[in-house]
């Protein structure tokens, strides 16, 4: 019966073993997942592509990695195939960039050429447009995060405005061919900028929080929504995973060390009888 009871004991101590490190295991490689997607293509950042509806072009500063096995992009067109007005990115990650995550983003520019140096890092785009000088260019962009919460133009001649109030309609966007002003249509999840060229213009696009400085559009009914909340799932940052590990750790050492005084003594206990 002594020996039964030995081995009973070591058996529940190893199946104890197991589970807590196959639950330590699993959280590890979860987060390595999170961290690292599968990549299954990558676009060197010299290639570019271009929008023969609008006679612009679409560059990147970093390559682009893709996540989704099937598609990387998708083209929208007008009439025919060759007459593309729309670029949608499937899946894609700037690897290069940190706190990035793949998503997917469609684009649309008339009457200026763009250059994008980081995608969704830390909820932001940048980029920068290349319009004709003294003209108007028009910028469209379709993301899962919804509204942006402010959008920072900076132009060459020195001046910087901050927009993040809206037009209230899409007539009146369509309206002010020669404004600077700013639209978010929520049916399609797409946000609209008219802006004067001063070319070049730096551009960022940002859900973060708002800054302090802010310009309104004058003579013209705008609205201060509400910017829709980010649809993708929450993933811890890289302090709280790390958070998470240790006390994880912390809490499987003791239960091992529990386990074992318990084993120990009952193995005492044992020796002592005999």
């Amino acid at each position: 019966m002594r020996v039964n009871s030995s081995v009973v004991a070591g058996f529940m101590l190893i199946l104890v073993l197991s589970l807590m490190f196959s639950f330590y295991a699993s959280l590890f490689m979860n987060a390595c997942a999170q961290r690292s997607p599968p990549v299954y293509a990558v676009l060197d950042h010299s290639i570019g592509f271009r929008l023969d509806a609008y006679n612009t072009t679409i560059s990147f500063d970093h390559d682009l990695y893709f996540t989704n096995p099937d598609v990387y992009w998708i083209w929208t067109y007008d009439g025919y195939p060759t007459n593309t007005t729309a670029l949608t990115l499937v899946g894609v990650w700037m690897k290069d960039l940190p706190n990035t995550e793949p998503l997917n983003i469609t684009i649309t520019v008339i009457n200026a050429n763009i250059t994008i140096h980081s995608l969704y890092q830390s909820k932001q785009i940048r980029l920068t447009a290349y319009p004709p000088s003294g003209e108007y260019f028009e910028l469209y962009i379709s993301t899962p995060f919804g509204m942006p919460r402010y959008t920072l133009l900076k132009y060459s001649n020195g001046e910087q405005v901050v927009l993040h109030a809206y037009l209230n309609s899409i007539q009146d966007f369509r309206k002010l061919k020669k404004k600077l002003c700013q639209y978010y249509d929520p049916s399609t999840k797409t946000y609209m900028l008219r802006s004067p060229s001063h070319s070049p213009v730096e551009i960022t696009i940002s859900w973060t929080r708002e800054p302090m400085q802010a310009v309104s559009i004058s003579g013209v009914s705008t609205t201060t929504q509400t910017p829709t909340a980010h649809p993708t799932p929450y993933k811890p940052s890289t302090e709280e995973t790390r958070l998470i590990y240790t006390a994880t750790l912390v809490i499987l050492v003791i239960a091992i060390i529990l386990v074992l005084n318990y084993y120990i003594c009952f193995l005492g206990v044992m020796c002592r009888r005999r």
